[in-house]
């Protein structure tokens, strides 16, 4: 398939649903904001979960969905994953939680004395546990997917070492180039350029094969991140042989080596570094029978 063939697969796929925004499958990228923080006088998203760095997080967990749930009889969201809604407060550098409330409704709310009885009559718990970075989005919100992750145009990182803010930077988010390419186009370009003779029967199952190829500047593919490059067969059992890491495996070699043909990438700049293009392909006898008789 030449890069006209590509142009034409893409006007018969649904419009832009954008490659990169699908990173939270394989990709260690955040999830929609379930927290809050109050910073010099504004509020702002989260883009982290601080309380899941305590190291008794799995039975605080427990406590605060107990709580909550006993509190209401609502059901939470599909797309509130914890359940709650954590707040936390910033006083002389030191980070607080200050607040966990329902998901689904903001008047309800944990006494936190319940969860850390060690803070007394105090409001807010010292999270003296909260090693590493936190990050804190905001500006203009320049693309948004409801499910999974927004890219804002600012970015500030804060370093915290137990609790205390050490330092901070903020990072212009930015879209320098934008492919209007759905997952099914991309997917379907590779197996109408599959080389099919070469690749094993797969019986009844089928192969997932995930890549993360990081374009250049100029939105040409430049290289394979092998850390989050894998493949999966399925239906899994659950063993060992069923996810595989090797780029010298026949089904993720065979992506890499269609994936070098895409004309184009997006270029999208996250903390400023460039974002890799994730690309997933499922392979089965189906699709074989498929694309073998074009």
């Amino acid at each position: 398939m030449d890069t006209s063939s590509y142009s034409s697969i893409k006007k018969t796929t649904m419009k832009a649903i954008y490659t990169y925004l699908i990173l939270f499958v394989f990709l260690n990228v955040f999830v929609t904001a379930q927290a809050t923080l109050i910073w010099r006088g504004d509020t702002s998203l989260l883009f982290s979960a601080p309380l899941e760095m305590h190291p008794d997080y799995d039975s605080l967990s427990r406590q605060i969905s107990d709580r909550l749930r006993k509190a209401t009889l609502k059901v939470p969201s599909t797309a509130c994953s914890r359940d709650y809604l954590a707040e936390w407060t910033v006083l002389n550098d030191s980070i607080f939680l200050s607040n966990i409330l329902h998901c689904e409704d903001i008047n309800i709310k944990i006494n936190l004395r319940d969860i850390f009885p060690s803070i007394g009559e105090s409001r807010k718990m010292f999270a003296y546990w909260i090693n590493g970075e936190l990050y804190v989005p905001h500006g203009e919100l320049l693309i948004r997917e409801p499910r999974f992750n927004s890219l804002f145009e600012y970015e500030t990182v804060l370093h915290v070492e137990n609790g205390i803010i050490q330092s901070y930077e903020t990072f212009h988010n930015r879209i320098e180039r934008r492919v209007d390419f759905s997952w099914g186009v991309l997917s379907s370009f590779i197996l109408y350029n599959t080389n099919w003779e070469i690749l094993p029967d797969m019986g009844n199952r089928w192969v997932d094969v995930f890549v993360a190829v990081q374009p250049n500047e100029q939105g040409q593919f430049e290289s394979v991140i092998e850390e989050y490059t894998f493949l999966l067969k399925a239906p899994q059992t659950c063993l060992d042989e069923d996810f595989i890491r090797d780029t010298n495996n026949i089904f993720i070699r065979e992506v890499i080596r269609v994936a070098k043909l895409v004309p184009e990438w997006n270029v999208i700049y996250q903390r400023g570094e460039i974002l890799p293009n994730p690309v997933r392909v499922t392979f089965s006898e189906r699709e074989r029978r498929r694309w073998v008789s074009r």
